[in-house]
């Protein structure tokens, strides 16, 4: 596993552990992470720890045997397990940074300096597909259309 570096809500965070990345996977200190994310983590079973929102008591997410790992002594939970049902929103860019924010419904689209989705398709004429990936760094505007 390699070390990311988290950037929450904009802001690049400097704790020990950092995420790790295995693959296409991001992996948290869970108790850190957790903290940092307004949730807490919790020993739900035997062995079992979940994640759970700190503003809603009901909202616990139980993680699997294959979401939590000791790694050099500190329990790691995968990211992509609990994210999105405690409201979060990240994305693992190929410079291993870990961007993480937390989903708002006020909040539509993209601002200046987010990054895009991930996101892959067809290019007109040709079939060759074009990705998002290719402008990270590069000022881009996405155009979007249906005939519909």
């Amino acid at each position: 596993m390699k070390e990311l570096t988290l950037v929450l809500e904009g802001h690049q965070q400097t704790h020990s552990p950092a995420p790790m990345r295995e693959g296409d996977q991001a992996w948290v200190p869970l108790e850190l992470f957790a903290g940092l994310v307004g949730c807490s983590a919790k020993l739900i079973g035997d062995d079992r720890w979940g994640v759970c929102r700190d503003d809603d008591e009901e909202l616990c997410v139980p993680l699997g045997d294959g979401d939590q790992r000791q790694v050099n002594g500190t329990l790691f939970g995968r990211l992509a397990a609990f994210g999105d049902a405690v409201g979060l929103q990240w994305f693992l860019c190929d410079d291993d940074i870990l961007q993480v924010g937390r989903l708002s419904e006020s909040v539509v689209g993209l601002g200046v300096g987010d990054r895009p989705p991930r996101i892959q398709l067809p290019e007109d004429g040709s079939g060759d597909l074009v990705s998002s990936d290719h402008v990270i760094g590069k000022p881009a505007a996405f155009y979007m259309w249906a005939s519909w």
